[in-house]
This record gives structure tokens, C-alpha cells and sequence, in this order.
């Protein structure tokens, strides 16, 4: 029996190695999404500089700045933190290595400060408040916070001029919420979506599963927890 769940696993872990490729999809003009192993980052291309949502870990955070080339020239000039997750941000010390700097909402630097870990660069900018935008060249893409929901400082960014939004965690496709939730507010979390389906977003990039969708995936989030 241990000989078999040894070479089940082995068997497993060899399949997930020849599945780790990533790719590049155009959500739309100027707006791509980088699909990966179990993650996706969105990233905006502007006229002075492209703007990352997300660095994942160091591995996606390579890959990411591989696929940008393939697209643009362009330099990342801004890679915005979601929240405070070290899944969704480890991989920020890459893109500051090549000249970005790093943006959260001031809550998520706060966590990161308070518990640091040698893989997660703190922010170099924060914002605070409901809403910031942030402007690069000819695009402008507005960060929200909706208060705690899931994990601290989440954001959720939205593209007015393409309509497109970008959902870490708090939207995914197919997927129910873990079953240990110690910094998620169940009840928050489905008010922070009813919020933001008042927003005229046409389009969804998810940073699991998807990778893109609509509003539709919101409201069965929503709908799950009974708001």
C-alpha cells in the first residue's frame, strides 16, 4: 500500500511539472492575462509603462515579466498588491528587482509589516480610503476597498475606459470558499459584492480558475453566502 500512494504521488507531482505552463491571453485592447499553474495576473499596457495586477510568487512573477515582453516594450512601472495573502504578492521583490514599484491599500502593508516574511517585498506606496486611482500614460485603473472581507486590504481594480475588473480570491469561478476562514468575514465579504455589482463592469479576470468571466460569476459568489 505506502509502495503505491509513493508512486501515486510521484506520479502526481510529474503530471503537475509537464502541466506548469503559462500563457497570455488578450482580454482586451491593451488588457492581458497571464494563466499559470493554479494562478492568474492580469497586466494593462499603457502609453508610459504597464501596470501589474498581482505578483503570485517569484516563479509567476518571472514568467509574467517573460510574457509582457512578447506584447510590449514597455517597462512595468506599478505592480499593485491585492491583499495581504503571501500567494498573491511573494513574487513582488521580482518586478522591484526590474524598476517597479509596489502598491497596496495602506491596510495589506500594515499586515505585512506587523507579520513579515523574507519572501514578500512591502509596499513602496500605499493609498487609503474607499477608492484611489491610479493613472499611467493614456489608462487609469481605480483600486477599491470594500473594508474587511477577505484577508486585509483587499482590493478589487477596475478599468472604467475598457470596463474590466480584476478579483483576487474573493471571486472564483467553480470554487466554494475554504472551510477555514480565520481573517474572512463571511457577511462583509457578500456586502462587498453587492457593492460591486453596482459598478458597469462588463468583463472579469479571476486570479484562480477562469481566468476570465463576467458578471454572472459575481452574483453566484454573492448568492452563495445569501446577500
Amino acid at each position: 500500500m505506502g509502495f503505491i500512494v509513493i508512486l501515486s504521488s510521484l506520479f502526481a507531482g510529474a503530471v503537475f511539472a509537464q502541466s506548469a505552463t503559462y500563457s497570455t491571453l488578450e482580454v482586451t485592447k491593451d488588457v492581458y492575462v497571464v494563466t499559470g499553474p493554479g494562478y492568474n495576473a492580469m497586466f494593462v499596457v499603457t502609453s508610459e509603462g504597464v501596470i501589474v495586477a498581482d505578483s503570485n510568487n517569484p516563479e509567476f512573477a518571472s514568467k509574467v515579466l517573460e510574457e509582457i515582453k512578447t506584447v510590449t516594450k514597455q517597462p512595468v512601472r506599478y505592480v499593485v498588491y491585492s491583499h495581504d495573502h503571501r500567494d498573491h504578492i511573494a513574487g513582488g521583490q521580482v518586478f522591484k528587482d526590474a524598476g517597479a514599484v509596489l502598491l497596496s491599500h495602506e491596510e495589506a502593508k500594515k499586515a505585512i509589516v506587523k507579520h513579515p516574511h523574507p519572501d514578500v517585498a512591502v509596499p513602496d506606496f500605499t493609498w487609503s480610503g474607499n477608492k484611489y486611482a491610479l493613472t499611467l500614460g493614456d489608462k487609469t485603473m481605480e483600486l477599491f476597498y470594500f473594508g474587511p472581507n477577505h484577508g486585509t486590504g483587499m482590493t478589487v481594480y477596475y478599468l472604467p475606459k475598457e470596463k474590466v475588473m480584476y478579483f483576487a480570491d474573493i471571486v472564483t469561478p467553480n470554487r466554494l470558499p475554504f472551510t477555514i476562514i480565520a481573517d474572512f468575514d463571511p457577511d462583509a465579504w457578500g456586502k462587498s459584492l453587492k457593492e460591486i455589482e453596482t459598478i458597469p463592469f462588463q468583463m472579469a479576470v479571476f486570479s484562480h480558475e477562469g481566468p476570465i468571466g463576467g458578471r454572472a460569476e459575481v452574483v453566484v459568489q454573492r448568492e452563495f453566502w445569501r446577500i
